[in-house]
């Protein structure tokens, strides 16, 4: 069991005590939690991205290209972002369904098999944990979208969302825990070499269902992922000595200011042209389009794992 999650967990528990119990966080001190956690951990844990490529080539025994590799990643950064742009509602729904994917494949690397109910069991637990951290409080989200000036047909689906967001949650976590079920019947083995890492996605997941959202995504994305995410980097990059640590913090400290630099230049953009003030909901948008390419080099640095 992973020393680093279980030391995430307790903190999680101590921040629900103390939000529940003590000192209810306010709006402001939970957004200030959300930007610095985005600018310290969030935005530097894809910051290696050029590396990690590197590292998935020469494990594949590929011949890799840097202007290529460069030219494609910002490529896939443009082309999702004239989506969202164009079909804001359709981009950012895409953009959630890989994230699942993508959660999914970080929270349960190590017990997942390369296999078609693998892939579904590990987008049914990212369903999964995005519905108990969005749709509790979805009234505010649909709030903040409602600011993008979705069509008619949008709207309409986002209010049955929020009407029905706790039947809808109940079906998504019925189907996590059926397919869940199902897929640890027929894999006994990995249950019973990992059932205690399940253990701690339980409590994982009652933390991110009673926290506040904000402090919610917060927590889930900035703590949890991104910490668990820059861990396997750093064992995946420094595993061979191909790389530096001296290397590995210089490159994730450049493309962490260049992506900072990017997500504010495209929040001062969207505050310009949609003039209103929801700074959180630029800053989403702009993680959503840099995590696009992120999520598949991350892909490949999984599957280079299992």
């Amino acid at each position: 069991m992973s020393l680093l999650r279980i030391s995430i967990v307790i903190a999680g528990l101590i921040l629900f005590g103390v939000n529940g119990y003590l000192y209810a966080v306010s709006e402001q001190g939970q957004f200030i939690f959300f930007l610095l956690g985005i600018i310290v951990l969030g935005i530097p844990h894809g910051g290696a991205d050029l590396l990690i490529a590197s590292q998935n080539s020469r494990n594949s025994q590929r011949k890799f290209s840097k202007a290529k590799f460069n030219l494609m990643y910002l490529g896939n950064i443009a082309l999702f972002l004239v989506l969202l742009l164009s079909f804001p509602s359709l981009g950012l729904m895409l953009f959630l369904l890989l994230a699942a994917y993508h959660f999914g494949e970080t929270d349960l690397q190590g017990f997942i098999t390369e296999s078609l109910a693998g892939d579904i069991f590990m987008f049914t637990y990212g369903m999964f944990i995005l519905g108990l951290i969005f749709l509790p409080d979805f009234d505010k989200i649909y709030k903040g979208l409602e600011r993008l000036h979705p069509d008619v047909r949008t709207v309409q689906v986002l209010e049955w969302i929020n009407i029905y967001n706790t039947v809808i949650l109940g079906v998504v976590s019925f189907s996590f825990i059926a397919i869940g079920s199902l897929y640890f019947f027929y894999n006994k083995h990995l249950f019973k070499l990992h059932w205690h890492q399940l253990i701690l996605l339980s409590l994982l997941s009652i933390i991110v269902y009673k926290l506040p959202l904000l402090l919610s995504f917060s927590f889930y994305f900035v703590v949890w992922h991104s910490l668990i995410s820059l861990n396997n980097i750093i064992c995946y990059l420094l595993l061979d000595k191909s790389v530096s640590p001296v290397l590995l913090v210089k490159e994730t400290l450049t493309n962490s200011l260049i992506a900072l630099i990017g997500v504010s230049v495209l929040g001062w953009a969207a505050f310009s042209m949609l003039n209103n003030s929801d700074l959180i909901l630029y800053t989403v948008v702009g993680l959503a389009v840099l995590t696009a390419p992120h999520m598949q080099v991350m892909h490949r640095m999984y599957r280079q794992l299992d």
